[in-house]
């Protein structure tokens, strides 16, 4: 179920966008308003009881951008835990952002929020984690090429357990290609 909701998501991305982007070209001629993009990112779920769990890995994004000042992403990540590696989180982000520069060449900031959905895998033994998000990023785009660092702070009843206080952050440094 959570993947088919995730596979709906991105071809809704992919097919409702196209038909949008020609105003925006009228608006802005020579933008580019879709990227894809590789990413380091990192996931660190802390807990009062039970301390740090610090995930990391690569995610590929893809990102459509309506004007210099609204865009959204599709993000798909895979992280490992540093200390076991036999914990693994695949998962996905669908966010909205608002901001500045986010068509234009130079420097870009967003805040927006989403929301994720992630398994978090031992061994055979499989738990699903969804909510929503709030992320700030900024950047510098070139001509074919963006830049970006971002973060995100996550809800985390579905991390909860036993009455638990936990915080739930990202980080991610990306790398994108624009057309």
């Amino acid at each position: 179920m959570k993947k088919s909701l995730i596979m709906l998501a991105a071809f809704a991305l992919t097919t409702a966008f196209p038909s949008m982007s020609e105003e925006t070209e009228m608006v802005y001629p020579s933008s580019k308003n879709w990227s894809i993009g590789f990413s380091s990112y990192a996931l660190v779920v802390s807990s009062d009881d039970y301390g740090d769990d610090d995930f990391s890995g690569v995610a590929f994004s893809g990102n459509h951008f309506m004007s210099d000042n609204i865009g959204f992403q599709f993000e798909l990540y895979v992280l490992e835990h540093q200390d076991f590696s036999g914990i693994e989180v695949t998962g996905a982000d669908l966010l909205a952002y608002y901001g500045s520069g986010l068509l234009s060449e130079g420097f870009k900031w967003y805040i927006g929020g989403g929301f994720y959905s992630e398994t978090l895998e031992v061994g055979r033994f499989e738990e699903d984690f969804s909510g929503g998000q709030l992320n700030v990023g900024l950047g510098y785009n070139w001509e074919s090429v963006g830049l970006d660092l971002s973060s995100g702070l996550r809800t985390t009843s579905d991390y909860e357990d036993s009455g638990d206080d936990i915080t739930a952050i990202t980080a991610s440094l990306s790398l994108s290609y624009r057309f």
